[in-house]
This record gives C-alpha cells, structure tokens and sequence, in this order.
C-alpha cells in the first residue's frame, strides 16, 4: 500500500512546512509535528483544538489536487470529531500571502468532477481536483 511520500514531491512541501510552523509559532500558536506519512496531517494546533495539513500543486497549476487516501482520513478525523485545516501552497511558493486555508467542507464544495486516476507521473494514489480558493491565510491565523 502507497504512502503518498514521493521523495521528488517532498522538497517544496517540506519547505513549506517548515516555514508555516515556523510562522505560526512566531504568531503565538503552539504547533506539534507529526510523524511523516503522505496521507496524514502534518501538524496538530493543540490550543485550536485542529490537524493541520500542508498540500503543494504541480507548478504552474491554480488547481487543488488532493490524494483520496488523504481525503478518507480527513473525514475519519472529522468523523471523531476533530477539525482539520488544509493549507494550499501553489507553485510550493514560500510566500504566505500566495497561500490559502481550507477546512474539508469549504474544500469539498469547490470539487471539479470525480476523482481522477494516478497516471504514473505525479500522485502514487488517486486525487480528487478542486477549483482555487480558502481564505488567505493571513485572515485565517492572523
């Protein structure tokens, strides 16, 4: 079974991630790492209480594409009664004002089509694409 981890992939996202939690923790917020794995959220914001994902497209695309091993497990999270916030980094860009925040119904409501095969370049898993949007995420941990 895939774990979503694509070493190639893991470059922009890591730097992303590492910046976010960097920048929300200049901003007061307490932020915990989890464990690497593709399909799980990256950190937990214990004083929100919420799961924190962060998702990088393919350069050059406006769209969201998120892998449905990831999609299952937000609703599971969701389902227990937890929040779960997922922040789109396009192009993997390190600038916050070119990101944005979803929660997995704002995300949901934005779904372009059925979900979408793995064609063997890209995602290890099926994806679900979903048209741009959240809110910046300046507003949303300001």
């Amino acid at each position: 079974m895939s774990t979503g981890f694509s070493a190639v992939r893991a470059k922009p996202h890591d730097a992303v991630a590492e910046m976010v939690s960097s920048i929300l923790r200049n901003r007061g917020y307490s932020v915990d790492d989890i464990e690497v794995n593709g399909h799980e959220p990256d950190f937990w914001l214990p004083n929100e209480p919420a799961f924190l994902d962060v998702k990088t497209n393919t350069p050059g695309k406006a769209n969201i594409s998120i892998e449905i091993p990831s999609l299952d497990f937000y609703s599971k999270l969701v389902g227990q009664g937890h929040r779960v916030f997922i922040l789109h980094a396009r192009d993997g860009l390190l600038t916050p004002s070119d990101w944005t925040v979803d929660t997995l119904q704002s995300v949901s409501a934005r779904a372009l089509g059925g979900p979408h095969r793995r064609s063997g370049s890209g995602s290890n898993d099926d994806w679900q694409l979903f048209a741009p949007g959240g809110t910046p995420f300046n507003e949303f941990f300001a």
